[in-house]
Parts: structure tokens; C-alpha cells; sequence
């Protein structure tokens, strides 16, 4: 019992883990038991959000819905610089960027056929 509690206080200092331990109150012929939570660090837990992609995307749907030409340029310009200055090792939500760059692309081309078309609903 005692080389365990060594062996896992030593893997606690090289892998950064935190040790749980429950101990019950022993009785002869019970078991200690440990538990081994690890502790999560930045990078396991997770990377930033790329700033540009959630606006290309957020503009993109605003642009769909309410001001098309305006929204959507601000989705395209946007949608490229966030793809461009892309870093996947810090930043995740890439997929935003594209899904707005497209987005806001078709809603500028759907907006300016309306508008200089002649159609009205």
C-alpha cells in the first residue's frame, strides 16, 4: 500500500495531476481507495475563440435577416482576414469565418440582384 501512494505521489509531480484521495474508515480486510483526477490545463481545455470569425459570422446572420448589403460586406471582410491570421495551435471557431465569409458573400449577391432587378415581392 505504501509503494502505491509513492508511485502516485511520484506521477503526480511529473504528469501536473492532483491526487484524490478517499479513505474509508479501515477495517480489517478493507482496501484503501485512491482516485486520480486530472487537473485540466489552458491548453487541454481549450483554445480562444478567433475574435474576426465569430464577427464575420455574427454579421453574416444579422445581414440575412435585417441589413444585407452593409452586414454581409462586413461578413466577407471579416470572414477573410479571420481565415487568413488563422492560427489552429491557439484559436478554434474557424468554421465560423468560412460559414460568414459565405454567408455574407451570397447575401450581398442576393441583395444586389433584388435591388437592381426590378422585382418586388
Amino acid at each position: 500500500m505504501e509503494e502505491n501512494k509513492e508511485e502516485l505521489e511520484k506521477e503526480q509531480v511529473k504528469n501536473d495531476e492532483t491526487i484524490e484521495k478517499e479513505e474509508p474508515k479501515a477495517q480489517e480486510g478493507t482496501k484503501e481507495t485512491i482516485h486520480i483526477a486530472e487537473v485540466v490545463s489552458e491548453e487541454k481545455k481549450g483554445l480562444r475563440n478567433n475574435t474576426l470569425c465569430l464577427i464575420s459570422f455574427i454579421f453574416s446572420m444579422v445581414g440575412l435577416l435585417i441589413m444585407g448589403i452593409p452586414c454581409g460586406t462586413v461578413a466577407v471582410i471579416t470572414g477573410i482576414i479571420g481565415i487568413v491570421k488563422f492560427n489552429a495551435k491557439e484559436e478554434n471557431n474557424k468554421w465560423m469565418g468560412i460559414v460568414g465569409l459565405c454567408v455574407g458573400a451570397v447575401d450581398v449577391i442576393l441583395v444586389s440582384m433584388y435591388t437592381f432587378s426590378g422585382f418586388s415581392l
